[in-house]
């Protein structure tokens, strides 16, 4: 293995550039950088097309090891780097009694994913230049006046068997949303409403020096699914950045999300997994 510098991280990351995930990483790398830099427990090395980023650390009584593996070049061994990460972990941890062992694995491709790796759930990575779109009077901005609007509207699908796998996975992403944070960030939220029901939200961000928007998040309460609403919202984050590109992640099993991806203009560009 060869040791690297965060800089060097960020450049590789960068150059590679398979669709969302290296510019959302790179992105969101780059924000949180002078933390990045100062933390003495980070070390990042590269090795077969890939660098791992290795933290370990004692907190309240236990040592937490973790080992981040992405990918940064198409012909990456990343199995077999992280292989090899897991092992030294496990090694190293038994040296302590309380642990706790987090490695994960960020593998992208171009096009659609691996079929040797369907048994996980992945995203697609699909984006979209130009073709501007109207705003929907119905949509506005979100702020922390709202937060228990939003709790309401998520409420219901975090209950047991009250929604789909991907509805509660999206409620519990607004639930509790952090608006401070999201502010600070450039994350804006928006609202759908039908009359004073908030119906839907989805965030979105836009990196000026990048010229790139993203579209992170998206849910409707599934009594307002399948009549425009999430269409609705999309279009109005588009509409207020027109001539960037744009990126909208989905799993590859949300048929939904997939299908409201390319009804607007999005094309596959790439595709990922995160496995832990």
């Amino acid at each position: 293995m060869q040791k690297i510098t965060y800089e060097d991280f960020l450049q590789r990351l960068t150059e590679y550039g398979t669709a969302v995930h290296c510019e959302k990483y790179a992105n969101n790398y780059k924000l949180h950088a002078d933390i990045m830099r100062e933390n003495e427990s980070l070390q990042l090395h590269y090795d077969r097309g890939c660098v791992i980023m290795a933290e370990d650390y004692e907190y309240q009584g236990k040592r937490w090891i973790w080992r981040n593996v992405h990918q940064i070049e198409p012909e990456a061994d990343i199995d077999a780097v992280t292989n090899a990460q897991l092992a030294d972990a496990r090694e190293y941890g038994n040296r302590f009694d309380d642990v706790s062992l987090n490695v994960g694995e960020f593998l992208v491709s171009k096009g659609d994913l691996l079929p040797e790796k369907n048994q996980y759930l992945g995203w697609r990575n699909y984006t979209r230049m130009g073709e501007p779109v109207l705003p929907d009077a119905r949509v506005r901005i979100l702020t922390e006046t709202d937060a228990q609007l939003v709790e309401q509207a998520c409420a219901p699908s975090l209950a047991p068997d009250g929604d789909t796998w991907f509805g509660r996975t999206e409620a519990g992403s607004f639930s509790g949303y952090n608006f401070a944070y999201a502010e600070k960030c450039h994350i804006k939220l928006y609202g759908i409403f039908d009359g004073d029901i908030l119906a839907g939200m989805t965030t979105c961000s836009y990196e000026e020096d990048l010229r790139l928007a993203w579209l992170r998040d998206l849910f409707v309460t599934p009594a307002y699914r399948r009549k425009g609403f999430g269409r609705a919202l999309v279009s109005t984050a588009l509409s207020e950045y027109p001539d960037v590109k744009w990126h909208y992640q989905a799993a590859r099993d949300n048929v939904p999300s997939v299908s409201l991806a390319k009804s607007m203009g999005f094309t596959l560009e790439g595709a990922g997994l995160f496995i832990t």
